[in-house]
């Protein structure tokens, strides 16, 4: 376990152990599948309910990796970006994905009772933090953005 800890921490530090410890776990997961993860993290503070912004990235991150594993050609990749807009925290993951009707996102997994609770949770955790979610899906890439 210390050296899957170690290994992942050296890759981004937002001051925040739990949520450094969220993005550098799913990038090493990333990793292990052959998924190109990058991140891009410009935060002049990070003031939120710590609890339930790894909620929202470790689900988000979650599908993200899940998609890219369904890709069969080409690049894969996982891009996580963090940063202020003006009091609030803007979280954009893009991930490469097959195509997606982002109007109606269901689980593509064959158990439904058990899966497809991540996007729930997501939506409902933004929700009472009085957040917005957008999904967009263009030739190839899925986008999330989430405003806190």
């Amino acid at each position: 376990l210390y050296k899957t800890v170690d290994r992942a921490t050296s890759l981004c530090c937002t001051g925040n152990a739990a949520v450094d410890s969220i993005i550098n776990l799913k990038g090493d997961l990333a990793r292990s599948q052959g998924i190109s993860y990058m991140t891009k993290i410009k935060l002049a503070q990070l003031s939120c309910d710590t609890v339930a912004l790894c909620r929202i990235l470790g689900n988000a991150l979650d599908n993200a990796i899940e998609a890219c594993a369904r890709v069969s050609s080409g690049e894969r990749c996982v891009c996580l970006m963090l940063s202020n807009m003006d009091d609030r925290l803007l979280i954009c993951i893009e991930n490469t994905s097959p195509p997606v009707d982002t109007e109606a996102l269901t689980t593509t997994k064959e158990n439904k009772a058990v899966h497809g609770i991540g996007l729930q949770s997501i939506r409902r955790t933004v929700s009472q933090m009085g957040g917005n979610i957008s999904c967009t899906y263009n030739e190839g890439f899925f986008t999330m953005n989430i405003l806190i």
